[in-house]
């Protein structure tokens, strides 16, 4: 996570009840130097559940130019990562992801340096700035 690969116990981890499992993980994340607390803990695992949930499909959009910003590391792999990356195979064999039925000509592609998460983090964060200044030149 951002970076650092946690030393988690999956079979521990399991056997705990749901509070026990976030109070494990907050333990875990605050010794890895990433201050946060409990509930914005929940936050974030709630936003994660609802985002391996979605299923949605646009209707009815105008094309408008699209960029897109591919990150060039894979992520450290956990269950829920795999799942993820079982979801998207099918969108990831086309070079624009399933953007490009959207896209208003050809849709912009930008290499940035790190993983999905870590893209948005320093040193790679700015990177992910040049190229964003690039679209809007």
């Amino acid at each position: 996570m951002l970076g650092k690969e946690l030393e988690v116990s999956y079979a521990e981890f399991q056997q705990l009840e749901t509070q026990a499992q976030f109070n494990y993980l907050h333990e875990i994340l605050e010794q890895n130097g990433w201050p946060i607390s409990i509930k914005q803990l929940q936050a974030l695992v709630k936003i994660f559940k609802a985002n391996c949930q979605t299923n949605y499909v646009p209707q009815e959009i105008p094309a408008v130019p699209i960029s897109l910003f591919k990150a060039s590391d894979i992520p450290l792999v956990s269950q829920a990562s795999a799942q993820m990356e079982t979801f998207s195979q099918h969108l990831k064999q086309e070079t624009t992801w399933g953007w490009s039925q959207y896209a208003e000509g050809s849709v912009d592609i930008f290499m940035v340096p790190g993983d999905h998460h870590t893209m948005m983090n320093q040193p790679h964060v700015q990177v992910l700035a040049e190229k964003l200044r690039e679209c809007f030149d």
